[in-house]
């Protein structure tokens, strides 16, 4: 008979404790007669394959396995009787082809036993869930991968690597929750990983710690490490960042200088804006919360920030797309950093927008659960100020002017038409009359 995640949870659970058939039937929401079934068909297959049975005394159910009986067991059951739901394709799909170079569509079929037709759905739903994180999938050489937005792909990476992996003694070890979840492929992930240049890349982390004069936590720490270690990946395979919105203000710190010469030996030091990119995440912390709500906390903090500095400085900030993500995308991290006492020195830079972004975030300290400190505010103080500048430096729209101009031509008020001009071009005009 064939056997699914269930049966595979509640093997596990009956290996650590001893339960009644009515406590797994309200764990697992289903009914004492389909946990009969699954603890009869477990029964069979573990006395076919080990000679051993699920032990019944006062009526709980326990499993006494060694680990490496358990393993014998598990792989029986995912090489003969696993089958797959519709979710766990997807995401064995996604794991190959981020991590598996070059897998074919027929290497899929026979992994997952299932048919051509299955596996064309699934490809389907495959690139809608890809297409989420602004990803692509593309066919080269007779061949498909995953291509698509640069930055998205690496973050998808680590948070993969994140989620069955973590770092332990400088190497990356399997999380014992997924230990048994041979059919992901995860010892096969994990050998395509170059464990001697995670040590590397530890102690270049280490060394940029040092030199920041900060402290890292152990998990932003391994966050910093696994991040590196797919960027080098895919520099290596020639998949570069070539771009940086905010370039000109990152390779203004001490932060950029320092991460630069720290990694110079593994990124060729032209690459500057991957450089930039890095110095991000060093300096943040890059951490996205799962936590809905506080995102919507910040954004909500975000539109009311720019539209109180929009009033103050009569240049139009709320509509800025790309000034808004910015904002969110760095407090975000910002204040996962906070809420773990992550401590940095960065440049202050103290401008006339500082004190209007401290004052409002003073007034609304309660949208964001945490005080912000002076590095974060002079980071998004410098944000704003650029683009305010360069908004006040645009040149005038021929258009609008004439339009100005037409709509007074008539009326032959020539301090109604300087009026209207300096309330449209009051940065731009020099009031000499």
């Amino acid at each position: 008979m064939a056997m699914k995640k269930k049966e595979i949870e509640i093997l596990s659970v009956l290996c650590s404790r001893a339960l009644s058939i009515k406590d797994l039937s309200t764990n697992y929401s289903t009914t004492p007669r389909n946990i009969r079934y699954i603890i009869n068909n477990l029964d069979y297959y573990l006395k076919k394959v080990l000679g051993i049975n699920i032990s019944r005394e006062n009526r709980k159910l326990s499993l006494n396995l060694r680990e490496s009986e358990l393993k014998v067991f598990l792989n029986y059951i995912y090489s003969n009787l696993y089958v797959f739901d519709s979710d766990e394709r997807i995401e064995f799909i996604l794991l190959n082809y981020l991590f598996v170079k070059g897998t074919t569509l027929r290497e899929l079929e026979e992994r997952l036993n299932v048919t051509r037709a299955t596996i064309k759905k699934d490809m389907l739903l495959f690139q809608e869930v890809i297409k989420k994180h602004d990803l692509t999938l593309e066919y080269k050489n007779m061949r498909y991968y995953v291509g698509g937005n640069e930055k998205k792909l690496r973050h998808l990476k680590m948070e993969k690597i994140r989620q069955y992996f973590f770092l332990a003694n400088n190497r990356i070890a399997i999380k014992d929750d997924y230990k048994n979840y041979y059919y992901y492929n995860n010892e096969f992930i994990l050998s395509t990983m170059n464990q001697n240049q995670v040590q590397l890349i530890s102690s270049k982390v280490n060394e940029i710690e040092a030199r920041f004069n900060c402290v890292f936590n152990e998990e932003i720490k391994e966050l910093l490490v696994i991040y590196l270690m797919v960027t080098l990946e895919r520099i290596n395979e020639g998949k570069y960042i070539w771009k940086k919105n905010n370039f000109h203000i990152l390779k203004k710190t001490r932060e950029f200088s320092i991460v630069g010469n720290v990694l110079k030996g593994i990124i060729p030091s032209d690459m500057k804006y991957e450089i930039a990119h890095l110095t991000e995440y060093f300096i943040s912390g890059q951490e996205n919360l799962d936590d809905d709500i506080s995102k919507r906390n910040i954004e909500d903090f975000t539109n009311k920030l720019l539209q109180n500095i929009e009033k103050e400085e009569k240049v139009e900030l709320s509509k800025n797309n790309e000034l808004r993500d910015s904002i969110v995308s760095y407090l975000i991290p910002a204040v996962y950093r906070l809420k773990n006492n992550f401590s940095l020195n960065t440049i202050k830079v103290y401008n006339q927008i500082f004190f209007i972004v401290e004052s409002f975030c003073v007034s609304k300290a309660d949208l964001l659960n945490e005080r912000l400190t002076d590095n974060e505010v002079a980071y998004i103080s410098n944000l704003i100020d650029d683009v305010i500048q360069r908004e006040k430096s645009k040149k005038i729209s021929l258009s609008r002017l004439l339009q100005i101009v037409e709509s007074n031509c008539y009326v032959k008020n020539r301090d109604k038409l300087v009026s209207d001009l300096l309330k449209e071009y009051e940065e731009a005009i020099k009031n000499d009359i």
